[in-house]
């Protein structure tokens, strides 16, 4: 039965959303756990979690994307500039179904992260 015809679980049953340190993430990652680095572009480029998905919260296809890129019932850890953006970005993949978020890393507490060049036009 989809989630469409059973209705998604109410987000007060889920379970709480808490921070990740970088050692869980690293493992929830090698467990397959998709992860999402929420911040714009320019932030990401400059030092990000090795494999993460950069997929900014701001932007108004947010869920969209993760839908395109993350299969359905994958476990998912965010990336982000604050807790408050966290709960944002659970909610927003809630409203698609993606409900099984491990919890949150905030950005600037990641000590290993990889840099990309960014190119003007």
């Amino acid at each position: 039965m989809t989630v469409n015809l059973r209705g998604a679980r109410p987000l007060s049953e889920l379970p709480s959303l808490h921070a990740l340190t970088e050692s869980e993430l690293k493992k929830a990652a090698r467990a397959g756990a998709g992860v999402i680095d929420t911040r714009p572009a320019p932030l990401f480029s400059a030092g990000h979690f090795p494999g993460s998905l950069n997929i900014e919260l701001g932007s108004a296809l947010f869920s969209t994307w993760t839908g395109f890129l993350i299969p359905s019932g994958t476990p998912i850890a965010l990336v982000v500039a604050s807790a408050d953006k966290a709960a944002k970005a659970r909610l927003e993949l809630a409203r698609i179904g993606f409900d099984n978020v491990l919890g949150y890393t905030e950005a600037d507490s990641l000590k290993e992260t990889l840099q990309l060049s960014q190119l003007s036009v």
